[in-house]
Formats: structure tokens, C-alpha cells, sequence
């Protein structure tokens, strides 16, 4: 099938950074704890006092690194702080991309250790730091050093831990279904038992740096299971791709026969029916839906008619089948940015 290509315009720019606030917050902080330390003299009430200017300085700067770049000059080195939200329209589904089907071939995701042994490493770097300023400069009172070590130590744990917990997981998705693998136990699921999947994913950058990326897969069984899968893969971009375009193309036809019948689908958040579309107790006929907006974060229903608000308006996670839910309901809306 061919790709159609179209234009999906840039997001607008943010004025305020997340990701540039936690930067500046820790640089902040590494500035007051350098210039307590070169000091020499200050009290200790007072180091701790000029940690928490120099960080709170440092955070709202970096809050507000796209306005200050912007201003002085340099937007070329700025990087949109939230990934594109891209809203999903019906040329996507009709795109080998989003067009449902069952992987053709074998595909193997394993642990990611490169990245969590980096990120270990990183993070073990900087409270050693901290501890190296608190023998170098501390003068035996209260362990100021310490306390700010303690926080990159207690996050390298958890990158080391999640590796040592899933070094042996492995997962292949398969024309039949999905098998996973873990400390020599082995387990299979047909797509056709599959009932069910949510993905989550949001990511925050700054400057071309990931500062926040969070990717997650959860997939419900008909005998009760939940299969969570995250970024501990390796390639997990794919291994979420290929999940959804199966569990989809299994979905599909049992949910056509079931709006034709006159029945149900439902999709957590809302539920679709070939008269209209309905969450919790209200009920919206499909006449009366003007657009159904499909985001990375975000899912809007709109009404006709002149409102000031969405009619619902919901996480993009919350919505259990998300790409069935949108090729459902393209049939009977619209459904575009």
C-alpha cells in the first residue's frame, strides 16, 4: 500500500521549559555548592542558604530558556521542550505506518543495558562529586554535601537495579502473538487473547537533551493478566508499533460486526455505538460530534455549535485501544487535528 505524505505544522513554542528547570535547579545548586566550598569561611546556615538561592535562581532560568534564547538571539539552539504533539488524522490509518496488521517475521527486543548502565554511571559521577566536596570542604557539622549526594545515588540504584531485575527479559512478537522470557520462564500470548492495550508516551528535551521520556505498554489478557512492557527494551518504539498494529488488526473485525449489530465497543474512556459516542452518562450523537481530536497526550471531542469548552477531553492513555478507537471512529466522524 502507499504512503501518503502530509504536512503536520510545528508545534508553537513553549515559554516555559520543565526540562530546562530541572537543569538549571541542579546547575544552581552545583554553583552555591562550589562557591560555599571556595569560601572557606561561611557559616553553615548560611552555605545551606546560598545552595537554595543559587538553586531557585537556576531554576527559574531555566524554566525560561526558550524566551532567553529567543532574545538574545540564538532559537537555532533551541529544541521544542515537549516532543510534537501530532494529532493522528485519517490519512495515518490509511498509511502503511498506522495500517493494522500482523507482524510478517520473528522480532527480538532485549534489555537495554547500554543505556541503564550509562545513565548508572552518570548519576553515580555526580554524587560522587557531592561526596568528594563534603571531605574535601566539610568541616564536620551537618553533612550539607551529603544531602544533596544522596538523591543521585538513590536514582544510579534504581537504573542499576532495573537492569539487574530484567537483564534476562527478552520479547519477540510474532505473526501468532507475543512471547516473553525471564529468568529461564517463558510465556506466550496469542494476539487473539488479547483484549486490550494502553501506551503511554510523553518526553521532555532541552537543548537536544532527553530530560524526561516515559514509554509504556500495558497489555490485558482475556484470562485476567497484564503484560507491562517500558523503555527497558531495547527498541521499544517498534516493539509498541508492532504490538498495536496486531492487537488491532485481531480487534477490528469482531468490532465492525458489533456496531453492525447494533451493539457496543468500548474503549475504557468512551464508548462507541453506531448512533453516537458515550462517556460515563453522557451520550453524544454522531451528528452532533463536529471533530474527535487524536494527540500524543491528549484526546478531544468536540460538539457542533458555538462551545467554549470540549465536550470531553481526556489522556491519551486513559483510552484503552487507542488506534482502533480512532479507525472506529473515523467511520462515523471526523477525525483530525
Amino acid at each position: 500500500m502507499p504512503t501518503e505524505e502530509h504536512t503536520v505544522n510545528p508545534p508553537k513554542r513553549n515559554s516555559f521549559s520543565l526540562g530546562g528547570a530541572l537543569v538549571g535547579l541542579l546547575a544552581g545548586a552545583l554553583a552555591g555548592a562550589g562557591v560555599f566550598a571556595l569560601s572557606g569561611n561561611l557559616d553553615l546556615r548560611i552555605g545551606f542558604l546560598l545552595l537554595a538561592v543559587f538553586a531557585i535562581i537556576g531554576a527559574v532560568l531555566g524554566s525560561q530558556a526558550p524566551r532567553l534564547l529567543d532574545w538574545a538571539g540564538l532559537k537555532h539552539l533551541w529544541r521544542p521542550t515537549h516532543a510534537p504533539v501530532r494529532p493522528l488524522s485519517s490519512q495515518d490509518f490509511q498509511s502503511d505506518r498506522w495500517h493494522p496488521s500482523v507482524p510478517a517475521s520473528i522480532q527480538t527486543y532485549a534489555a537495554d543495558a547500554p543505556r541503564l548502565m550509562i545513565l548508572t554511571g552518570l548519576f553515580v559521577l555526580l554524587g560522587s562529586a557531592f561526596v568528594y566536596l563534603e571531605v574535601k570542604f566539610g568541616e564536620g557539622g551537618f553533612p550539607l554535601f551529603l544531602v544533596y549526594a544522596l538523591p543521585f545515588f538513590g536514582v544510579a540504584s534504581y537504573h542499576l537495579a532495573t537492569y539487574l531485575f530484567n537483564s534476562s527479559l527478552q520479547v519477540e512478537v510474532s505473526p501468532a502473538g507475543l512471547s516473553y522470557s525471564s529468568n529461564r520462564e517463558r510465556h506466550f500470548v496469542g494476539w487473539g487473547e488479547v483484549v486490550k492495550v494502553w501506551e503511554r508516551q510523553q518526553e521532555a528535551s532541552w537543548n537536544g537533551i532527553t530530560m524526561w521520556n516515559i514509554h509504556r505498554l500495558t497489555i490485558a489478557v482475556r484470562d485476567g493478566r497484564r503484560i507491562k512492557l517500558d523503555r527497558t527494551l531495547k527498541r521499544f518504539g517498534k516493539l509498541a508499533e508492532s504490538v498495536q498494529a496486531a492487537v488491532t488488526s485481531h480487534l477490528l473485525p469482531r468490532a465492525i460486526q458489533t456496531l453492525e449489530n447494533g451493539g457496543e465497543v468500548t474503549f475504557d474512556e468512551f464508548v462507541v455505538t453506531s448512533r453516537g459516542i458515550k462517556r460515563g452518562q453522557q451520550f453524544l450523537p454522531w451528528p452532533e460530534v463536529h471533530r474527535i481530536i487524536i494527540q500524543q497526550e491528549r484526546v478531544q471531542v468536540r460538539k457542533t455549535g458555538k462551545n467554549w469548552f470540549n465536550w470531553a477531553d481526556t489522556k491519551a492513555w486513559n483510552v484503552a485501544n487507542l488506534r482502533l478507537f480512532a479507525i472506529v471512529a473515523k467511520q462515523y466522524a471526523r477525525v483530525d487535528a
